[in-house]
């Protein structure tokens, strides 16, 4: 039987450890880098902190800063609505490609040490990054979507539930 995220290698499944992406065998019950338990996964998982995704998402506007400030001297005003597209553009972009990447983060992210995942802890697809950064918007009314992950089990936002993401950190 074949089960997520497994691999076939010359005849010896193979899988990849969630937590720090060792390729173990699939007779492993056990990650042979990090110890994860492949048996009960779901309990393995270790969720982002809101402090941890904090200091990824100050990282992030350090790193956006450029382009925005290229935008500028490009002769775009800040205050014109096409500034204000472009660089709404540029931050979808930016989260989304990243996010749905090999990477699975944000320079930021990467940085914590954080990555985004579907509910099973595998990549997501652009699409779903898309949908997942668009909710943002939703998140950041009174901050009422950031404020529920204090109160989830998985400690997901409200963008994150509507995506069906959740935020690891990988170390």
């Amino acid at each position: 039987h074949l089960q997520l995220g497994m691999r076939y290698t010359a005849a010896i499944a193979m899988q990849e450890c969630p937590r720090c992406r060792t390729v173990n065998t699939d007779l492993a019950s056990n990650c042979e880098g990090c110890r994860f338990d492949f048996r009960n996964p779901a309990s393995e998982f270790l969720y982002a902190s809101f402090w941890d995704r904090l200091k990824a998402f100050w990282l992030d506007a350090m790193v956006l800063a450029v382009p925005l400030l290229l935008l500028n001297l490009l002769g775009l005003r800040s205050k014109s609505t096409s500034f204000e597209i472009a660089a709404a553009l540029i931050v979808l972009l930016y989260f989304a490609c990243m996010e749905s990447s090999t990477l699975q983060g944000t320079c930021g992210k990467i940085l914590v040490g954080l990555r985004v995942t579907d509910l099973e802890a595998r990549r997501i697809s652009f699409l779903r990054a898309i949908g997942r950064n668009l909710g943002r918007a939703l998140s950041s009314i009174l901050a009422i979507g950031y404020i529920a992950m204090l109160f989830t089990r998985r400690k997901q936002t409200l963008h994150d539930m509507l995506a069906s993401c959740m935020v690891l950190r990988s170390k």
